[in-house]
């Protein structure tokens, strides 16, 4: 397996290149920055926006297989999020196009491309429904995806994973922005927990299972084919905030602040994961707790090395 992995210093790029290692795969990938990847694996400074970089490179590399890990959340202009998720995946699978074999490709799409869901669980079946640019860039890279599959006949999975957590997760997630809080409060910064809307759910799997799911589906997964990777099981902000406060050593305090808040929000989101089950037996194996756990020693060992 010759696999080629855009956005590897990510915090999904670097689990999958990891794990795939560990399968014994040849593994190489894209990045912006190159820091992340410690040299463990060929990686090329690049832009999804350059098409002759791209070009050149998988025709160098001939990869069997491309996880598109490459992409832009929320926190930046809509125009940036399209360029990247929708035109970028769209550069990418031209370049694919001039190999003479043609490799898998898996889309790593997102549960925001279902939104507002009708009914709980949600399978693959349920129609869009995005609330956020990111969604929409979302949708139109699985559409741009599944017309390069009908027009070209490219071996294309889509994945849409649901919301991760685990050790070196941005701070731009709320779950591992409230972790480094506590973190900082036990390091002698202010004992107090910074939040802002707690009522929402969103079901968590950990990026350790997911990607575990993801190395199982580039051994099994029929070309396609489109996967939830979830938990099947919800979890409120205020279950993570209650969770942090009983793993702190030191007090802290609850503070609601506003412009924490979203403007429009998802009151609950719940994915069914038995397609995935009835074709690879993926379920996931690591406790919601365990991961909240995970990912505050992480940050915890992460600002002692930097102190």
């Amino acid at each position: 397996m010759r696999v080629l992995i855009t956005g590897i210093s990510g915090f999904v790029g670097r689990y999958i290149a990891d794990q795939l290692q560990v399968e014994g795969a040849e593994v190489c990938g894209i990045c912006r920055n190159s820091q992340n990847v410690r040299n463990k694996f060929r990686a090329f400074v690049g832009d999804l926006a350059d098409q002759e970089f791209l070009n050149n490179l998988v025709k160098e590399i001939k990869p069997t297989h491309v996880f598109h890990a490459a992409g832009v959340l929320g926190g930046v202009r809509n125009t940036v999020q399209y360029k990247v998720n929708v035109i970028g995946t769209v550069n990418l699978l031209d370049a694919l196009l001039l190999l003479e074999t043609k490799p898998l490709v898996f889309i790593l799409s997102s549960s925001a491309v279902y939104g507002f869901a009708p009914d709980m669980p949600i399978y693959e079946d349920t129609n869009y429904n995005p609330i956020s640019h990111y969604g929409v860039s979302k949708v139109a890279q699985e559409l741009v995806s599944h017309q390069y599959q009908l027009d070209y006949d490219m071996q294309i999975v889509r994945i849409r994973t649901f919301n991760l957590i685990g050790p070196r997760q941005s701070r731009s997630m709320v779950s591992s922005e409230l972790a480094y809080q506590v973190a900082c409060a036990e390091m002698g910064g202010p004992r107090v927990l910074r939040v802002g809307n707690l009522a929402p759910r969103r079901d968590y799997t950990d990026v350790r299972d997911a990607v575990e799911a993801y190395v199982l589906l580039a051994k099994l997964a029929k070309p396609g084919n489109v996967f939830n990777v979830c938990s099947g099981q919800s979890y409120a902000v205020q279950d993570v905030v209650d969770l942090l406060m009983e793993m702190s050593t030191v007090p802290l305090k609850i503070k609601v602040e506003p412009q924490r808040k979203r403007s429009v929000e998802i009151s609950d989101q719940i994915g069914s994961f038995k397609r995935l089950n009835e074709d690879t037996q993926w379920q996931p194996k690591i406790s919601f707790k365990r991961s909240v756990a995970d990912l505050l020693d992480d940050w915890r060992n992460h600002l002692q090395k930097i102190k």
